[in-house]
């Protein structure tokens, strides 16, 4: 044995950067798969898709849907057994095709023809397996087979073949083991853990927004940019198998343009009774395709865009192109002029064939050419006309800024002297055959009376709708009926436009995101055209003035207070009273999910979301017309009552056994789900099956495909245009009070128009609560520090039997909390564990839910009873008002205790009088919660996922099809400051349009558009490289000639040689195995063994490098 002495210049010390990429997929359903971008293998267990497996750890996400598509919970992750499995790449290859076809003997065959050394289960059950299956395959590998097979070893057994093939199952049994991302939402309950998550992740986000040396969060806002689009989607059977392939949507956003008398002249708000040259000018995503059922393909609908009756009407249609799958992937545009507005598309049948790729034209109508718009592409349309004698015009069409299509001398009678008050409509067309109508239909949109004059139930007085800065409120009611919007496609076998049979029913509802809509009462040369496919409007008063502009919707979020007959939570009556329950059949003709006056100011409905946790976005804040500052009639599902009311709501109303007593429901709200949690279970196929959906059917307003809260949800997107530079200045905006700026301040209290402001939250709508009333409630006016409680419930009766020893009274076993903030608490887990109904508790049952509040009172010994005041939580004068709050969580339920008698928030003038917008009792906002909003969705991905930190400019995190909304996709990428943009176009991102963030060494992101409330929550894809290093200490040992030629192996035998060659045959030798490291003290402090021992002559001179990594 040698000792040598460690010089520095033997010593080396390197580190290693690693990026290396990771790839995390999280799917409920094998129908996400395909699109979320990875290979993956049809295997057991849940691991199921088409392509190839890869090497990782796999496992069941937070949500899964059955055979039928039902979206539930997942009991293998509720129940703690989640099933997670580690995949060893190179077995698993070797398995693959026999998983895939479960093919359990060809498994155990190649494992017997590779392993000899297989254990005696296998073996056993491979024999008794062959005899009985007399060699055929079985088909799966579920339970049941087995069980017939009377193999008692068949759990051992799949867990060995699951080995053997390369699939480990990762042991869980303490819930220690975590892998893979955390999806954070605040749930609707008193202590809910997602607040203090989030109030974390807040503050990290302000360390680094104060902190810029971390080059992160310059854009620190907790919000997103004012930067949207209007999105129009249709429900399938993706979101309900019983939904039908054939049906579209029913909505649209309809701007009033009403007459005006100026100097005794008759105007429009938008004025085209002296209309000679215009264009219109919009940009456009088609992100859909068409659909197909089996082997029924349907047509790609003619969707219109916008339409002005009598002036124009411009559609989105299928072009020729189509996909892998036969659907289309190329567009075109139709348009319609002058009188034909007014007629039926299968006249268009004889004279314009859509197989044709050429563009054509047909008197006033014209059709492009095919492809000028391509699938999921921004593109800018512009269609531009000139009037060069009388009802002669000269029209060009151009995409992208560029000319592609020319007519001359068309002949449209755009004449408007017979339409005085008309409409703009977007995302929808109404088949309005006469022009004598138009004025007609205009009242039934916006007159403050529906019915009958005077009735003040018309759209304009329950729906937030502005008239325009010059034209007065109108009133009366026509008795008029219309025709309410189609929306049936037809199979590709049929005529595209229709034919005399079908076209009644042929849906004009637009399939696609839409956002800078523009009109102009001006010719726009091709340079305009270029300047608008690049910017925005700087000066929306220079641009009436150089260019005649008297339209622009840009959808950016407009602060105002928006005044409407709206939400507050899902109150239906059930029941008329106590013993009078409406019956299944008749319900559809008498419940409706009751309405409030409500006036707000922020993205969602936040009264909504106090009452229930859920979200009902703010669509009406999105949609305002900035030159003539009118609001539309914003119209879910067209019938004659939702042009009047909004009646989205109920989509939430089934058949009264379904609502009454369900456990499965009352499980959701009591464990904190919100009322989106409760969308999930309602839309699902065995509580929205083809039962309920016939039954519904004799009410509009409750057909759920059609007439569905999702469709609010999801109309407003963020915008990924990258093509376009926005402006956002004050003369644009135009705000008349200086508090609506308020929820445009950044952190420093600065006004950004291009952001809207998750934390300015203005709670003044609610009615508030001194401080005495509100410490009355939290501690008792008994000195009594202890109060005691009981659960009305089964547990009711294990606290009676500990509480009674002997038939003596036991105070000690009475279950007793402090009278102090938990109270509230207390109060939630009473109702947690009640067997009570809690999701409708009628009015005059209030006793019952009393009890749940008994716990407020203090125990008499003397009277053996309580005393004391009760914590009744629906009583007007209580801390919260409502059964509808964080404790009680009775969504169905009254909420009218809720609304103030006497306090009033805001007001909106008509005839007569003022429509009263009351205060009403906020829970949440009471309850002064940090995090009260809700918009935000948070995902936190483990250390395991993205080792120290992720790499910037790599992040990207998508979910596929967001919940229930059949197939709307969102992905979002980071920039190298740490903002998050949508990304999901083939044409240029807007990188500048912030929605959320990331955290990169903590591996958290954030997401504040209202768009994201359900981000995640069946599906995400996550992609990104991470960083990593490693450490590497280096020693360069030499041992030189003369040197290290010494051992102490008392089993050397002397004169041996290396071997019998003359080279070697002169010189001892000795066999070097182990190199140990001593510290000062010549303590053995690290040991490096030779792979095999090295023979060293005295003459060799020989350099050991050792290497550690940590």
């Amino acid at each position: 044995m040698t000792l040598n002495i460690i010089n520095k210049n033997m010593i080396a010390h390197t580190k290693v950067e690693l990026e290396p990429t990771i790839n995390y997929v999280s799917a409920s359903n094998d129908n996400f798969i395909d699109r979320l971008d990875i290979d993956n293998a049809d295997v057991i267990h849940g691991l199921r898709s088409s392509k190839t497996l890869t090497q990782g750890v796999y496992g069941y996400p937070e949500y899964v849907t059955d055979e039928n598509g039902n979206l539930a919970l997942n009991d293998n992750v509720y129940n703690g057994e989640s099933k997670i499995y580690s995949v060893n790449f190179n077995k698993f290859n070797e398995y693959e095709s026999l998983l895939v076809s479960k093919n359990v003997i060809g498994v155990l065959d190649k494992i017997k023809q590779e392993e000899e050394n297989i254990t005696n289960s296998i073996d056993n059950f491979y024999n008794v397996l062959r005899i009985l299956s007399n060699g055929q395959n079985f088909s799966d590998y579920d339970d049941t087979r087995l069980d017939k097979l009377e193999i008692s070893n068949k759990k051992l057994m799949r867990k060995s073949v699951l080995n053997e093939a390369g699939l480990q199952r990762v042991k869980n049994e303490d819930n220690s083991f975590k892998f893979g991302v955390e999806r954070i939402k605040c749930g609707y309950i008193i202590d809910d853990p997602g607040y203090s998550k989030k109030s974390a992740i807040k503050r990290l986000r302000e360390y680094y927004s104060e902190n810029l040396e971390h080059n992160n969060f310059h854009e620190s806002n907790w919000g997103f940019k004012n930067y949207n689009s209007l999105n129009f989607f249709n429900l399938t059977n993706k979101t309900n198998t019983n939904f039908s392939q054939q049906i579209t949507h029913k909505n649209c956003i309809v701007y009033p343009n009403l007459t005006y008398t100026d100097g005794g002249v008759t105007k429009q708000t938008y004025n085209f009774k002296d209309l000679d040259d215009f264009s219109v000018s919009f940009y456009i995503n088609p992100r859909y395709k068409n659909s197909f059922e089996g082997d029924n393909y349907y047509h790609y609908n003619p969707g219109c865009i916008i339409d002005i009756p009598g002036v124009i009407s411009v559609y989105i249609v299928k072009g020729n192109s189509k996909d892998e799958n036969g659907l289309t992937d190329s567009f075109r545009i139709l348009i319609q002029l002058g009188e034909s507005t007014f007629t039926n598309l299968n006249t268009l049948n004889d004279n314009l064939d859509i197989d044709d790729a050429a563009a054509q034209v047909d008197g006033s109508n014209y059709l492009s050419e095919d492809g000028v718009l391509k699938y999921n592409s921004w593109h800018l349309v512009n269609l531009c006309f000139k009037k060069h004698s009388t009802n002669k015009y000269d029209f060009t069409f151009g995409i992208d800024g560029n000319t592609i299509g020319s007519v001359f001398n068309i002949e449209p009678d755009i004449s408007q002297e017979s339409i005085d008050n008309s409409y703009i409509s977007i995302g929808n067309k109404y088949k309005i055959t006469t022009r004598g109508n138009v004025s007609k239909f205009a009242i039934k949109l916006f007159s403050s009376d529906k019915d009958a004059s005077n009735d003040n139930n018309g759209p304009y007085i329950n729906k937030h709708i502005l008239l325009g800065k010059e034209t007065n409120l109108m009133t009366g009611a026509s008795s008029s009926t219309f025709q309410d919007l189609d929306n049936e496609i037809y199979q590709d076998t049929v005529n595209y436009f229709g034919d005399n049979e079908n076209n009644s029913s042929l849906s004009l509802g637009l399939n696609a995101e839409v956002h800078d809509i523009r009109i102009y009462k001006q010719y726009l040369d091709e340079e305009k055209c270029k300047s608008i496919l690049e910017s925005g409007i700087e000066s929306i008063d220079k641009e009436k003035k150089d260019f005649g502009l008297i339209f622009y919707v840009p959808v950016y979020y407009y602060s105002q207070k928006v005044r409407k007959k709206g939400l507050v939570n899902l109150s239906t009556r059930y029941k008329f009273f106590s013993n009078n329950v409406v019956s299944d059949s008749t319900y559809n003709n008498q419940l409706t999910v009751d309405l409030e006056n409500i006036s707000y100011n922020y993205p969602i409905n936040p009264v909504y979301h106090s009452f229930t946790g859920g979200t009902d976005v703010s669509v009406e804040h999105f949609c305002r017309e900035f030159v003539s500052s009118t609001q539309p009639n914003i119209i879910i599902s067209d019938n004659s009552t939702s042009r009047s009311r909004d009646t989205y709501g109920d989509c939430f109303v089934l058949q009264p056994s379904k609502i009454l007593d369900n456990r499965d429901l009352n499980d959701i709200v009591k464990k904190g789900g919100t009322s989106d949690d409760l969308l999930f279970k309602v839309m699902s196929d065995d509580f929205l099956d083809q039962e309920e959906i016939t039954a519904s059917a004799g009410a509009d307003r409750i057909a759920h495909q059609t007439n569905n809260i999702l469709y609010r949800n999801y109309m407003v997107l963020p915008n990924d245009n990258g093509l376009q530079k926005q402006y956002y200045f004050k003369d644009n905006f135009n705000y008349e009070e200086e508090e609506l700026y308020n929820i445009h301040k950044d952190v420093n209290d600065e006004i950004r128009l291009d952001i809207v402001n998750l934390e300015k939250y203005d709670n003044s709508f609610s009615t508030s609560r001194t401080f005495s009333q509100r410490r009355n409630l939290l501690t008792s006016d008994v000195n009594v520090d202890n109060k005691y409680f009981e659960i009305d419930s089964k547990v009711s009766r294990f606290v009676t039997e500990r509480a009674l020893v002997n038939n003596n009274f036991n105070y000690d076993g009475i279950h007793r909390f402090k009278e102090n903030k938990d109270t509230l608490l207390n109060n939630s887990l009473s109702n947690y564990h009640s067997d009570n109904n809690l999701l409708y508790v009628l009015k005059e049952e209030a006793d019952k839910v009393e009890k749940l509040s008994r716990y407020s009172q203090s125990y008499d010994e003397d009277s053996n009873s309580y005393v004391g005041s009760r914590l009744i939580l629906n009583s007007r004068e209580s801390f919260f008002g409502s059964f509808s709050n964080p404790a009680q969580r009775s969504y169905y339920s009254s909420y009218e205790n809720a609304v103030s008698l006497s306090e009033v928030y805001d007001r909106k003038p008509i005839t007569g009088g003022d429509i009263i917008y009351k205060k009403i009792s906020s829970p949440l906002s009471f309850l002064g919660l940090k995090n009260y909003e809700n918009v935000t969705t948070i995902h936190c991905i483990s250390t395991q996922v993205f080792n120290n930190s992720i790499k910037r400019e790599t992040f990207e995190i998508k979910d596929v099809d967001l919940p229930l909304s059949s197939g709307i996709q969102l992905t979002f990428k980071d920039t190298r400051l740490g903002t998050l943009h949508r990304a999901d176009s083939l044409t240029k991102h807007a990188e500048w349009g912030v929605c959320g963030g990331v955290l990169y060494e903590e591996g958290v992101s954030m997401l504040h558009h209202p768009a994201c409330w359900g981000f995640g929550k069946t599906n995400i894809s996550i992609k990104s490289k991470t960083r990593s290093s490693t450490n590497i200490f280096e020693l360069n040992l030499p041992a030189q000639s003369g040197e290290t030629n010494k051992t102490k192996n008392t089993s050397k035998i002397d004169d041996l040689k290396l071997d019998e060659s003359a080279f070697n045959s002169d010189e001892d030798f000795v066999y070097i195995t182990d190199i140990d490291l001593h510290d000062e003290n010549l303590n053995v402090v690290a040991s490096a063994k030779l792979a095999q021992p090295f023979a060293k002559k005295d003459s060799d001179n020989v350099l050991f490098r050792i290497k550690m990594d940590y």
